[in-house]
């Protein structure tokens, strides 16, 4: 606080300005989209790629499978073999960012013989029509996302009413005379 004006003042440690001042990497990391994931893998993948995908001379990231574990948040020991974690890690959370996020992304294993040693992880912005997708997908209830998402959810039309209800619903015709014989 400036004592003579009143006015609030700040600043800045040195060595924090010549770390901002030198940083490649800024991203922005929306609130909406991010309270939308239900996955802890996805949320991680969202704020690690989000800043990147504004830099405009790199669109892929390669790294070690153990590097790309850490980046999830993947606890040690869990989903040793690469077929567990893609299953149960990778494509669940690439599958809800493509759907949440305003940009797109995609992960491809790097063999060396049989065995997967790296990762190279892909990002894209989204095209107008893909941002409105995201952006509808996150207005809708988290309930029945993960269906929505991978495809196998079933949309149930209404139910069509019984006969008996159809029978009800009819208007009353007007008695007929009946006829003396």
């Amino acid at each position: 606080m400036n004592k003579s004006s009143g006015d609030p003042s700040y600043s800045f440690d040195k060595r924090l300005i010549d770390v901002l001042k030198d940083s490649t990497i800024w991203g922005k990391i929306a609130l909406p989209v991010l309270m939308a994931f239900t996955s802890k893998y996805a949320v991680s993948l969202y704020e690690n790629l989000a800043q990147c995908v504004n830099l405009s001379m790199k669109q892929h990231q390669e790294y070690t499978l153990g590097e790309f574990r850490e980046l999830l948040g993947v606890p040690p020991g869990r989903y040793k073999a690469f077929g567990e974690l893609n299953k149960h890690v990778i494509k669940p959370a690439v599958d809800e960012v493509n759907a949440l996020a305003p940009f797109s992304v995609g992960v491809g294993p790097k063999k060396q013989g049989k065995k997967v040693v790296k990762v190279t992880v892909l990002w894209m912005p989204k095209d107008s029509q893909a941002l409105e997708e995201a952006t509808a997908e996150m207005q809708r209830s988290k309930v029945g996302r993960r269906a929505r998402i991978t495809g196998p959810a079933e949309h149930v039309t209404a139910p069509l009413p019984s006969l008996n209800r159809l029978i009800r619903s009819l208007p009353k015709l007007p008695a007929s005379p009946k006829s003396s014989q």
